[in-house]
């Protein structure tokens, strides 16, 4: 059964997807879900901090590798000095797009189910939905926090 903050995810894939049109162009796609987990870490770094935000990255990433073995590469380009967000996009671009949509799926729920188990449920979804607020509908990320 999918959390509701799993279909949240998936909502903010969906939407990011149709919003840039983005077809089957490889860069495009990678831009446009490495952007859904730039937005959300732009957002949570303010209240959490960089480090925070980073450690939770890398142990979404690690956990990842399990299910979508290719997404160790954005790991790898991170060590070597690149920011998260471009890591992850220039690793989704050598993939094709359906493979590069669903690892950044994997990816972005491994992170929100994390960042639940730390912070909460109610409060994750509130954060999220103030970062995507496409993926929720009308006043759901307030209704969390109740």
């Amino acid at each position: 059964m999918t959390s509701p903050i799993n279909g949240a995810v998936e909502a903010a894939v969906r939407s990011v997807m149709a919003d840039r049109a983005v077809g089957t162009d490889a860069p495009a796609v990678a831009a446009a879900l490495a952007g859904l987990y730039d937005v959300l870490a732009r957002h949570l770094e303010p209240l959490m901090g960089t480090l925070a935000v980073r450690a939770i990255y890398g142990r979404s990433l690690h956990l990842t590798t399990e299910e979508v073995p290719w997404i160790a590469a954005a790991g790898a380009v991170v060590q070597a000095g690149a920011g998260q967000a471009d890591a992850l996009r220039a690793c989704l671009e050598q993939q094709d797009p359906s493979a590069a949509t669903e690892g950044a799926r994997v990816l972005l729920v491994a992170f929100v189910d994390l960042l639940a188990r730390l912070i909460g449920e109610g409060l994750t979804t509130r954060l999220m939905a103030q970062a995507w607020p496409r993926a929720f509908p009308e006043g759901a990320g307030q209704k969390a926090m109740r």
